[in-house]
């Protein structure tokens, strides 16, 4: 049962999920305002705000977007570009915590040379129509400055078959050149989303699931080969553990806090 008369700024949303993976893509249910066809309906998840869509008089529905924080935050709901009356509280989970939405068959995505790869997902945490389109791309992920940076990388396949697993072969990466600046990431994750969401959710931006951080080796291998020489992967150790040593000075130089 919607509520139609506007009493008070603080009127109580019913939402499902009540939780996200903090990088987005949770198809957000809710229910409160009586909607109207045509309604605009503007979701906040903390400071970040996304387009929804009217589904009937009683439910509408919303993507999630990347919402840097944490933990419990303010949900809100606007209509018509009016004032945020109607608010809850949603729970970001950052990745390492959150469900494992994407996952492979083995551990080779551990390794730098795999021969194969297999990606499995629930298909209905997408859309319940398991012939849909969806998209699979590799994402880079790094805190190089005092913002994250999440940032697209490659498009693994667009239109693939909604059913739940997917054979990569890592080897077709071998030839790819994507610069030095994305060559930089060293982990990531993988992304799945609808490839035409105005078709199946009826909304422009896409639900989406994610895996894991990973490291991205089995990606870059033969890029980082070419352009770092072939012994990258010494090279990359040896950078680690100076920065480790780094770390520990600048830790024993801190003055004692008595």
């Amino acid at each position: 049962m919607c509520i139609r008369d506007l009493i008070g700024t603080n009127l109580p949303l019913t939402f499902a999920p009540e939780n996200g993976h903090m990088l987005g893509g949770a198809l957000v249910n809710l229910t409160g305002p009586c909607f109207e066809p045509g309604m605009r309906v503007t979701c906040r998840f903390n400071t970040r705000d996304t387009e929804g869509v009217v589904l009937n008089e009683n439910r509408a529905s919303c993507v999630q977007p990347w919402t840097e924080a944490e933990g419990w935050v303010d949900f809100s709901v606007s209509l018509n570009g009016g004032p945020f009356y109607w608010k809850g509280r949603f729970y970001v989970e950052p990745p390492s915590v959150s469900p494992e939405q994407v996952w492979f068959l083995d551990d080779s995505h551990h390794g730098f040379e795999p021969v194969d790869m297999t990606i499995q997902w629930d298909p209905f945490n997408l859309t319940m129509n398991r012939d849909a389109g969806v998209s699979i791309s590799v994402w880079g992920y790094r805190e190089k400055n005092i913002q994250p940076e999440l940032t697209f990388l490659y498009e693994i396949r667009s239109g693939e078959t909604n059913d739940g697993f997917f054979d990569l072969n890592p080897s077709q990466f071998d030839d790819l050149d994507l610069g030095p600046d994305l060559r930089d990431y060293e982990m990531g994750m993988i992304r799945i989303n609808l490839t035409n969401p105005e078709t199946e959710v009826f909304m422009t931006l896409s639900p989406s699931i994610w895996s894991r951080p990973m490291p991205l080796a089995w990606f870059f291998n033969e890029q980082w080969r070419r352009f770092k020489g072939n012994n990258w992967i010494q090279q990359q150790c040896d950078r680690w553990v100076q920065g480790d040593r780094l770390l520990k000075n600048f830790a024993n130089e801190l003055p004692m806090v008595t």
